[in-house]
């Protein structure tokens, strides 16, 4: 029997929490250090089978080049273009697995991702992460090459290792002052020629775009379901993420049964001592003390 995943445009070690629909990623990949960043690419592929399969096959999408082993490195000629389609395929219990991915081989090349911790709540933040997805910012694993980030031509300067000669932080969190396009731009070297320069740009969209009026928050929800099925266990409501906010939960006889301040709201249908709050209809107050949104109040329901 075959199995076949469709194709897909994805990158990284972090490439299984990107797919989308019914897609199951088999493998990832990063960059290793590279002396020629302007005319090749040295990419290091994971098998994500699981440790039964076998029979592991690799083709790299330029020039026939294949391998048999389950967790290849492959040099690319990037002189041309960067884009190349990898196909991995294995045996696992008689069954074959296989599956094309799209790649990205500009050794510049990063991806961005929702802040860490608010996710989505916080529409202005974002973690940027280039693709040779170095750990923690750690200058032990930079090795011999330098980073240097742009935001629509201008590098923030916390964004810059204390010691110069490392250049900028391979991964950035950036809070965006305001929603709109921004351009952002990595450029990459090896210490050994500064001038040979890998560079990547992309535009990024971020909302909301804030003017002389305040904003209203939008999809707040109207009934809660705090179950642990994952499916609206929360009270959350999207913003910037960039202003504090006091949000309260009332009784309908209007007993104060929860409040916080934090930049987002993310509530889970407790109160102050962690206790579930019975099922009912409850009333909610959320404000902007820093006065970028509208007040909101309203009722809502808890379902358990």
């Amino acid at each position: 029997m075959f199995k076949y995943f469709a194709p897909l445009i994805l990158c990284l070690t972090l490439i299984s929490e990107l797919a989308t629909g019914q897609d199951e990623q088999i493998f990832s990949y990063r960059f290793l250090e590279t002396d020629n960043p302007q005319g090749k690419s040295v990419v290091a592929f994971t098998s994500l089978a699981p440790a039964a399969a076998t029979g592991h096959s690799w083709n790299f999408g330029q020039g026939g080049a294949t391998s048999s082993s389950e967790n290849p490195t492959f040099e690319y000629d990037i002189s041309l273009t960067s884009l190349f389609t990898v196909t991995h395929s294995y045996t696992l219990n008689g069954e074959t697995v296989s599956q094309e991915v799209e790649i990205q081989v500009n050794p510049a090349y990063f991806m961005v991702f929702p802040e860490n911790v608010l996710g989505n709540l916080a529409s202005l933040k974002r973690i940027i992460r280039s693709a040779f997805m170095i750990e923690k910012n750690d200058t032990s694993l930079l090795g011999n090459m330098r980073f240097e980030w742009t935001f629509n031509g201008f590098t923030p300067s916390n964004y810059s290792f204390q010691n110069a000669s490392y250049f900028d932080y391979p991964n950035v969190y950036h809070t965006f002052s305001d929603g709109g396009k921004y351009l952002v731009s990595l450029k990459v070297h090896h210490i050994s020629n500064v001038a040979n320069t890998a560079e990547y740009s992309d535009t990024i969209t971020v909302e909301p775009t804030f003017g002389a009026d305040k904003l209203n928050f939008e999809n707040i929800p109207n009934v809660i379901t705090p179950n642990g099925d994952s499916i609206n266990d929360y009270f959350e409501v999207v913003t910037s993420g960039t202003s504090r906010l006091s949000f309260k939960v009332f009784t309908r006889s209007g007993q104060l049964v929860y409040q916080h301040e934090a930049n987002v709201v993310k509530w889970d249908g407790k109160n102050y001592y962690g206790k579930d709050l019975p099922e009912g209809i409850y009333y909610f107050i959320l404000d902007d003390l820093d006065g970028k949104y509208n007040s909101a109040k309203g009722f809502f329901y808890i379902y358990r």
